[in-house]
């Protein structure tokens, strides 16, 4: 005779690993930065993770309650001149058993106001602050400098009569949502109805293309993203993506031309500094990015985590020898 109800009995606590941040990152206020953990277990609900936040050593506040086990969630970096931070994550199963992980400390510092970066999605990891490699024996040979190509402007133009900017921007919305929710499907969707409404939308498209990137799909995302330049070729937004597309793919150089134009529109960013550093280095050129340091090093920027890693970095990379 089968019994009229079950009992689950469940002893095993989920296995939990907070991947982004662990401690010891620097992120940009005013940045929506992805958190990222590994969570497994048989008996996970539907809604299994909460994630809190600690300032400066203070006291465990709820970032976000109830959500999917679909290793990321979008955090609204906040806009402060310098804070330092802890993250503790759990993973909840049906019966209770709660496993949590603390990373270690990692700081916040937000760039100056006219040189503030709002990209919807940062541009992959290496718009972080992390350390250089000490180069081996082989001296790396500096490539020939391209300049970066004139894109030539275009005037937006407005959406056909029957939609408007209000029905562009809700899609987007409704995309941004979607995909904090992990519905990427239906977050593509939403965007490419934006952008049948409005093809010269930056936004639909810069939203699209780090959709894309998210997903690993950078060649869909360059294309996207190249548009979106051509719409409007100072936007830093649109640029930063776009490096990251190409440094994923090993496209050093066009990663570089991309950050180059951004600091050639604000030459106080540091962030483009860094990663204009990172990009050229990888590319073998090893005289770019020294230049690039330098120029951290001679701003100084007061609370900069990047000006003493680039000292570091300058420190480890010595000039090629002149031939």
């Amino acid at each position: 005779m089968r019994p009229d109800f079950s009992t689950l009995v469940d002893v095993t606590f989920p296995t939990l690993m907070l991947d982004d941040p662990r401690g010891g990152e620097s992120y940009a206020g005013g940045q929506v930065h992805y958190i990222k953990w590994t969570a497994r277990d048989e008996h996970f609900g539907s809604l299994p993770i909460t994630i809190y936040i600690a300032r400066d050593g203070g006291q465990w506040e709820l970032m976000a309650a109830d959500l999917p086990n679909n290793g990321t969630y979008g955090w609204n970096v906040p806009r402060v001149d310098y804070a330092s931070y802890r993250m503790k994550i759990e993973a909840r199963d049906q019966v209770g058993n709660t496993t949590t992980v603390v990373s270690d400390n990692f700081s916040v510092v937000s760039a100056p106001p006219e040189s503030r970066i709002r990209a919807v999605i940062p541009a992959m990891p290496l718009v972080g602050v992390a350390e250089v490699p000490t180069p081996g024996g082989e001296k790396p040979e500096a490539p020939e400098k391209k300049e970066p190509e004139p894109v030539k402007e275009t005037e937006a133009t407005p959406p056909p009569t029957g939609k408007s900017e209000g029905d562009v921007r809700d899609l987007i919305d409704r995309a941004t949502g979607m995909r904090l929710r992990g519905d990427y499907e239906g977050a593509e969707a939403a965007l490419k109805d934006a952008i049948s409404i409005d093809p010269k939308n930056v936004a639909a498209r810069n939203e699209l293309g780090a959709l894309l990137i998210q997903q690993g799909r950078y060649d869909q995302a360059i294309g996207i993203l190249e548009a979106a330049r051509v719409a409007d070729p100072k936007d830093a937004d649109v640029l930063y993506n776009l490096a990251g597309a190409h440094y994923a793919l090993g496209q050093y150089r066009e990663a570089a031309q991309a950050f180059e134009t951004i600091v050639m529109l604000d030459s106080s960013n540091e962030a483009a500094l860094w990663n204009l550093a990172k990009a050229r280095y990888a590319a073998k050129d090893a005289t770019g990015a020294r230049q690039a340091w330098q120029q951290i090093v001679t701003m100084d920027l007061p609370g900069s985590p990047f000006v003493e890693r680039a000292r570091k970095a300058l420190a480890a990379v010595p000039e090629p020898p002149t031939k």
